[in-house]
């Protein structure tokens, strides 16, 4: 974005190019400033999760807003006046102004990644950091499935510049059909905006109604809502103000009359009005922001844009321009850019504080930080300062190619962690029992069932169970815990959402979906195990919806309908005769809510609680469940470590083990495989079938 200004060019977060002045241009207007200063705030304030701007999101489209009606507005000025448009000029301009700062920030983050962050906290951050520096991240995260809706876990610190990639394949495109419209119509200059309006129009509603057929209502919007196809609507809304606008002034007499003012002030009062509504009352999931409710708020902000720039005096362009607004304005590129990863590094646990209070200590070092870049990268090197034209040729290549280079440096993999606290002795210990000799090295047969963290166990024991003789089915799924309902999930920006159903156990093609009661019985007639693993108590330990009120472990009556759940689950599992292993949750470290607070499903109270009741049910049924202490094994003293001797252990999300070679549950295979290959032995004495060899094919997992 920019601004066109009598003293010179000044620009926003979308960044801006200089342009002379003519009669179809814009001297500067103070209040456009304050536009994007609320539009800065807002994303800010989405983003650090305060409850009282649940849409916050809509800053950007209003940046978006700005940036389609400057843009336009340059391009059309510098048409009528050169009957041309130069687009290597053009680009040039973007560079200089966007890029410097995108720089910093970049090495910024990659550095803090490499010495400040957890090692492995942000696995795909040198993708991340080479799909921002060319202007292609939101396409990078469509690809990679990066939710910007994320439940849990750490979040890429690029994510927010998914944006500013939206915003400069703008920049690449639309000065191409600006061109190419007012070149086929060289002649008649009107007749040209007269088409570049109706083209603007066209690709507004047709990226609207792309938007309204590609969302589908209870699924993750990202891909929408990341699509530059579908996402254009705002620019082009802004691009069609613009072209209208130029339209008008060409007109003999283009004045605004009195009545007219009063007109476009009060459209003014009702754009503020409806952005108000909608930022403050409605949310990311609903339906109705994805079909009409970002073009809703694109007019809603080019009303406040067209009463800005044609009625100066009017309330709204006099509250906008007050000064404080005007200066987060000047600077609110440099904020956009530096608040998310910011946001990241100030941690409600670093600062102290919580909610808005930490809120206002990230926008206060935002601004700060916003200040330096703006005053010694941002503008000496836009007005030429430091850098002339013939030198950024030259050193605008080397500095991305160095920017580059630190990127791919930075993210390296590293060695082990050195110093990590070493896991806890806790565990199950392995009976002495009097199994027959011939059964000691006898095949066992062990199903693994449970939510994502049995899975991502399961997968790091694999290459061990030989050793154990040990062959395992792991068909452990996502959401798969013994407690069934609706859960209440919150995601990465502090909004709540209600899941409808329970998470299916079994998805089954062409048959819809079982739940684990139905699904477990016809697993364990297929498997004839010997033993039956269960490792739940994430989904357990979470908000859930149970009789129509929200609740959770902690409260006796659900307490008592998970113990119900586990006792079902001990029936299934023991029908056929196989013994029982019931594992304990491990503990959880999922990161900090947007303002700072931890998630309520990391609370060790709920994990204990959890534990609490498969030690009852195991101690209820001794001669055929063991407990299993997985809790004790990988959480000493009852504090969540991300590594074993060094290594990794758990994943960057703090949930799920880490599946990379020799990490993860590998690390611990000569802890929790013996203790399987026992009971299974002692079960095979006890009558079990014993497997023979070759053994017996696995049973694919769903």
């Amino acid at each position: 974005m920019q601004v066109l200004t009598r003293r010179g060019p000044r620009r926003g977060p979308a960044g801006g190019a200089p342009a002379a002045q003519s009669t179809h241009g814009l001297a500067y207007m103070p209040a456009l400033d304050g536009v994007r200063a609320f539009a800065v705030l807002g994303v800010m304030a989405y983003h650090s999760g305060l409850s009282f701007l649940p849409a916050g999101f809509f800053g950007v489209d209003a940046f978006f807003v700005l940036s389609g009606f400057l843009i336009t507005t340059l391009l059309v000025t510098e048409w009528s006046g050169t009957a041309s448009v130069a687009l290597g000029g053009f680009w040039a301009r973007r560079a200089r102004r966007l890029l410097p700062a995108l720089l910093v920030m970049l090495v910024f983050v990659v550095l803090y990644a490499r010495f400040v962050a957890a090692p492995g906290t942000y696995p795909g951050l040198r993708w991340d950091s080479i799909a921002t520096l060319f202007y292609s991240a939101n396409w990078r995260y469509i690809v990679a499935g990066q939710s910007y809706f994320a439940l849990t876990g750490p979040v890429s610190p690029l994510l927010h510049t998914w944006s500013l990639a939206i915003e400069e394949q703008f920049y690449i495109a639309w000065p191409i059909v600006v061109l190419l419209v007012m070149r086929v119509c060289r002649r008649d200059t009107a007749r040209g905006l007269r088409t570049l309006l109706g083209v603007s129009v066209a690709g507004a509603l047709g990226s609207a109604l792309e938007m309204a057929l590609v969302f589908t209502p209870g699924t993750d919007p990202t891909r929408v809502y990341f699509g530059t196809d579908t996402h254009a609507q705002c620019l082009l809304v802004g691009a069609a103000l613009a072209s209208g606008l130029a339209l008008w002034r060409r007109r003999p007499a283009a004045e605004v009359a009195r009545r007219a003012r009063v007109v476009l002030a009060g459209a003014g009062v009702a754009g503020v009005g409806v952005c108000a509504w909608a930022w403050s009352q409605l949310q990311y999931g609903q339906t109705f922001v994805f079909r009409g409710g970002f073009l809703l708020v694109s007019l809603s902000v080019a009303a406040v844009i067209l009463s800005a720039v044609l009625v100066p005096a009017g309330v709204v362009s006099r509250g906008l321009a007050w000064a404080p607004l005007r200066y987060i304005g000047r600077i609110s590129y440099g904020m956009y850019l530096w608040h998310f990863p910011l946001d990241i590094a100030l941690t409600g646990t670093r600062v102290g504080v919580t909610g808005t209070p930490l809120f206002l200590v990230r926008t206060a070092v935002t601004i700060a930080v916003s200040t330096v870049s703006f005053y010694a990268v941002e503008r000496p090197i836009r007005t030429r300062a430091v850098l002339s034209a013939v030198r950024a040729r030259v050193v605008t290549p080397a500095a991305v190619a160095a920017t580059a280079a630190v990127i791919v440096a930075a993210t390296v993999p590293s060695g082990a962690a050195v110093g990590s606290p070493p896991v806890g002795g806790g565990g199950a210990t392995v009976p002495e029992t009097g199994v027959p000799a011939s059964l000691a090295h006898a095949p066992v047969r062990v199903l693994v069932l449970g939510d994502s963290v049995a899975l991502s166990m399961g997968v790091g024991l694999v290459d061990a169970e030989p050793k154990y003789h040990i062959v395992a089915d792991d068909l452990a799924i996502l959401g798969c815990g013994v407690a069934e309902g609706p859960k209440v999930w919150q995601d990465v920006h502090g909004q709540e959402e209600e899941v409808p159903v329970a998470y299916p156990c079994r998805p089954v093609p062409k048959h819809g979906a079982v739940p684990w009661t139905t699904a477990w019985p016809s697993w364990i007639g297929a498997v004839h195990p010997n033993v039956v693993v269960l490792l739940a108590g994430r989904w357990e330990v979470s908000d859930r919806i149970y009789k129509g009120r929200r609740t959770n472990i902690l409260a006796p009556a659900y307490a008592a309908y998970v113990k119900a759940q586990l006792e079902r689950a001990v029936t299934i599992g023991t029908s056929t005769g196989a013994r029982m292993v019931l594992m304990t949750a491990p503990c959880y470290d999922s990161g900090e809510q947007p303002d700072g607070a931890p998630f309520p499903e990391d609370q060790l109270s709920r994990v204990e609680r959890y534990n609490d009741l498969v030690r009852q049910v195991a101690a209820e049924h001794p001669s055929s469940v063991t407990v299993q202490d997985l809790f004790s094994m990988v959480c000493p003293g009852g504090a969540f470590t991300p590594t074993y001797d060094g290594a990794q252990l758990r994943s960057a999300d703090g949930i799920h083990f880490d599946q990379a070679a020799g990490t993860g549950a590998a690390l611990l295979a000569s802890r929790i495989l013996p203790l399987w290959e026992q009971v299974g032995h002692e079960q095979e004495a006890a009558g079990g079938q014993v497997l023979t060899t070759p053994l017996p094919t696995r049973l694919s997992p769903p």
